[in-house]
C-alpha cells in the first residue's frame, strides 16, 4: 500500500522509485512547467556544508531529461515557474535570484553573487521569488 499524506483537496501519494536517480543530495524545491516536466532544485549534502547544486529536469515518469547550473549554484533553495515557463531560482548562500529560460539560459540576475545585502537591500539569503500577474517580482527572505 502506498503512503498517502495531506488532507482534503491536498492529498499526496508517495511514488516509490520516482525519480529514477541515485545521487547524494537533497531536493530543496520542485516545480512543474506547462508540459508537466518536473524541475528540481537539487543541492549537495550534508547541509550546511553545501558547496553546489543544479537544476534536474524529469519527465512525468521520473526519467532524468537534463541538468543545468552545476557550476553556478552555492545553495539552490527556492524555485518558481511562471506561466511562460520562465524559471525563478534563489540561491540563499550566494544571495542571488536568477531568472532562466526553459533551456537554462540566464535571462536576469538580481543581487551580487557572494555579496550579502545590508538589511532592506538585495539580498541576504533569499529563499523564494515569484512573479505577480502585473510583472512585479516578489522575493522572500
Amino acid at each position: 500500500m502506498a503512503a498517502k499524506f495531506g488532507f482534503g483537496d491536498y492529498r499526496y501519494e508517495l511514488v516509490e522509485g520516482w525519480p529514477n536517480l541515485t545521487a547524494a543530495g537533497v531536493a530543496s524545491d520542485i516545480a512543474l512547467d506547462s508540459s508537466g516536466r518536473a524541475y528540481i532544485a537539487w543541492r549537495e549534502w550534508p547541509y550546511p556544508d553545501v558547496t553546489g547544486g543544479a537544476v534536474l529536469i524529469f519527465d512525468e515518469n521520473g526519467k532524468l531529461l537534463e541538468t543545468w547550473g552545476e557550476d553556478l549554484y552555492t545553495t539552490p533553495h527556492g524555485m518558481w515557474i511562471g506561466p511562460d515557463d520562465e524559471i525563478f531560482m534563489t540561491d540563499s548562500a550566494d544571495h542571488t535570484v536568477r531568472k532562466y529560460a526553459p533551456s537554462g539560459e540566464i535571462l536576469m540576475t538580481m543581487g551580487q553573487k557572494g555579496v550579502t545585502g545590508a538589511p532592506g537591500t538585495p539580498f541576504n539569503r533569499p529563499t523564494r521569488a515569484v512573479l505577480s500577474p502585473s510583472g512585479e517580482i516578489f522575493v522572500k527572505k
